[in-house]
């Protein structure tokens, strides 16, 4: 794993959003921005034992990180800052299927963009968050992940975040004309479309899943969505039926692609 050289960020307010993490200096695009380990970690089917625990966890950090803890929001907001509320609001699941999410005093600040420009994963032999940039990212920029699936178009994330988080999304993504909105949800609703589409055509066809492939990636670069994950699972499903299908050399390129991305 890349070796964080110096911290490259910093903890501003966000105009809007609270607090969030800043760029220092240029970011290049792969570098590592942080590596954190959980604070709090609890059970996401939030049964009472679980619960309790969460509270018993926090009582026992110190005053100053507690302080921390509570100045997270929480949605629904409470009338006092609850541990509760705020774990359930901010966690980070420690896995792509973990039942347990954990809670960090400098990952769970960073804000949601429709274009964010850093990907989070948990690092299982870390046991560690890392968040890494998924583009350059100039001095002075916020840092930016995303809360929810990204294939969708402007209405339908809208109303997702307002949802699950409480607020209705300016991000550069989404503060567009209404011309550039047309442009961007037609872009989704392709990617979207092709991603159902995969798993049917990839049975009976495989030039035409690779055809469908690269026009997913090639709409997400221009939409400017660089989320590994998403361009990692459309080269993976190129490479298996490529190697399915007895194209091991195409599927080589794609295994290669996807491990890259």
């Amino acid at each position: 794993m890349q070796e964080q050289a110096q911290v490259n960020y910093a903890i501003r307010n966000s105009e809007g959003r609270g607090r969030g993490l800043f760029a220092t200096r240029l970011i290049r695009q792969g570098e590592l921005i942080l590596s954190e380990s959980p604070t709090l970690v609890c059970n996401g089917h939030a049964r009472l034992q679980d619960l309790l625990q969460l509270e018993q966890d926090f009582r026992a950090l110190s005053a100053e990180v507690r302080d921390e803890i509570l100045m997270l929001t929480s949605f629904p907001p409470t009338p006092t800052p609850d541990v509760r509320a705020i774990f359930a609001t901010n966690n980070l699941p420690l896995g792509r299927h973990a039942t347990k999410g954990g809670l960090f005093l400098k990952a769970s600040l960073i804000n949601h963009s429709c274009l964010p420009n850093v990907h989070h994963s948990w690092n299982t032999n870390l046991r560690r968050e890392t968040i890494y940039a998924l583009r350059d990212i100039p001095e002075g920029q916020e840092i930016t992940t995303s809360y929810i699936e990204l294939k969708t178009n402007r209405s339908t994330r809208r109303t997702l975040l307002n949802t699950q988080f409480g607020f209705s999304c300016q991000c550069e993504g989404c503060n567009l004309s209404e011309e550039g909105i047309r442009a961007s949800d037609n872009r989704r609703n392709q990617i979207q479309t092709i991603d159902n589409l995969l798993p049917q055509v990839a049975q009976f066809d495989w030039e035409k899943t690779i055809h469908l492939v690269e026009r997913a990636v090639s709409l997400m670069m221009e939409e400017g969505l660089h989320e590994h994950s998403l361009i990692h699972g459309f080269y993976y499903d190129a490479f298996q039926t490529c190697a399915a299908y007895g194209k091991l050399q195409l599927s080589r390129e794609y295994a290669t692609r996807s491990y890259q991305s």
